[in-house]
């Protein structure tokens, strides 16, 4: 299967489920549906440049970062607005956030930027 994504180049993967999540440099965060092999859905501008993505399999949430040193939460399933943004990395060499991940089962986000540092954030539950 070949999914096109015309004129965006991609720095960042994620899936869940049968949703696919991709980060480009262009700014925007696409996801795809692997099995009707379509966008779903595009958060246009999302960063400067997106340069990182996941996907939570237990909710329907979507953390990015990009190359403004910038992570922010969104609800995959509507992606009109930011639920959570945080300017965690200083920008180094144009590399600000360079990976997020969202732990399975513990409710905690880390993100890593090109600063050096890893932040954890702890999602409360409700």
């Amino acid at each position: 299967m070949v999914v096109e994504m015309p004129g965006s180049r991609i720095t960042g993967m994620a899936g869940a489920e049968h949703t696919l999540a991709a980060a480009c440099v262009s700014g925007e965060v696409r996801l795809v549906d692997t099995r009707m092999r379509n966008n779903v859905g595009v958060q246009a501008y999302a960063h400067a440049a997106a340069t990182a993505v996941d996907l939570s399999v237990e909710n329907s949430l979507l953390v990015t970062g990009g190359s403004d040193g910038v992570v922010k939460w969104w609800d995959r399933r509507s992606l009109r607005s930011c639920l959570y943004q945080d300017n965690a990395h200083t920008p180094k060499a144009d590399e600000g956030v360079c990976g997020v991940c969202i732990l399975p089962t513990t409710s905690t986000v880390v993100s890593g930027g090109g600063d050096g540092l890893a932040r954890l954030y702890y999602l409360k539950e409700e």
